[in-house]
Protein backbone atom coordinates (compact mmCIF):
# COMPACT_ATOMS: atom_id res chain seq x y z
CA UNK A 1 0.00 0.00 0.00
CA UNK A 2 1.40 3.64 -0.73
CA UNK A 3 0.36 7.15 -0.50
CA UNK A 4 -3.70 7.58 -2.19
CA UNK A 5 -3.38 9.56 -5.45
CA UNK A 6 -4.80 13.21 -5.10
CA UNK A 7 -8.01 13.56 -6.63
CA UNK A 8 -7.77 16.07 -9.28
CA UNK A 9 -11.33 16.43 -10.67
CA UNK A 10 -14.69 17.80 -7.99
CA UNK A 11 -15.29 14.68 -6.36
CA UNK A 12 -19.03 14.81 -5.58
CA UNK A 13 -19.15 13.27 -2.16
CA UNK A 14 -16.11 15.54 -0.70
CA UNK A 15 -16.44 18.76 -0.84
CA UNK A 16 -13.53 21.48 0.10
CA UNK A 17 -13.51 22.16 3.74
CA UNK A 18 -14.40 26.28 3.09
CA UNK A 19 -17.71 24.46 1.84
CA UNK A 20 -18.38 22.68 4.95
CA UNK A 21 -17.76 25.35 7.64
CA UNK A 22 -19.64 28.42 8.03
CA UNK A 23 -17.42 31.09 7.63
CA UNK A 24 -19.49 33.36 10.15
CA UNK A 25 -19.16 31.31 13.11
CA UNK A 26 -17.15 32.87 15.82
CA UNK A 27 -14.49 30.22 16.18
CA UNK A 28 -13.53 30.45 12.73
CA UNK A 29 -12.75 34.13 13.20
CA UNK A 30 -10.94 33.24 16.55
CA UNK A 31 -8.74 31.25 14.62
CA UNK A 32 -7.61 34.13 12.08
CA UNK A 33 -6.75 35.95 15.17
CA UNK A 34 -4.46 33.40 17.08
CA UNK A 35 -0.74 34.04 15.86
CA UNK A 36 -0.48 30.46 15.00
CA UNK A 37 3.29 30.66 14.04
CA UNK A 38 4.48 32.34 17.12
CA UNK A 39 2.70 29.94 19.49
CA UNK A 40 3.73 26.82 17.94
CA UNK A 41 7.67 28.55 18.48
CA UNK A 42 6.70 29.42 22.21
CA UNK A 43 5.58 25.59 22.48
CA UNK A 44 8.93 24.56 20.39
CA UNK A 45 10.73 26.08 23.06
CA UNK A 46 9.51 25.17 25.92
CA UNK A 47 8.62 21.37 25.25
CA UNK A 48 11.95 20.19 23.07
CA UNK A 49 13.01 16.82 23.23
CA UNK A 50 15.55 15.23 21.37
CA UNK A 51 14.01 11.87 20.87
CA UNK A 52 10.67 10.42 19.28
CA UNK A 53 8.51 11.76 16.42
CA UNK A 54 8.09 15.47 15.81
CA UNK A 55 5.81 17.48 17.73
CA UNK A 56 2.11 17.64 16.52
CA UNK A 57 1.28 20.92 15.58
CA UNK A 58 -0.69 23.79 17.83
CA UNK A 59 -3.04 24.55 15.60
CA UNK A 60 -4.05 20.56 14.84
CA UNK A 61 -3.52 19.87 18.91
CA UNK A 62 -6.21 22.95 19.42
CA UNK A 63 -8.56 22.14 16.75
Amino acid sequence: MGPKAPVTEEDFFRQPLREQINLKHPLVGLADLINWSGLGASMSERFASSRGRPATSPRLIAG
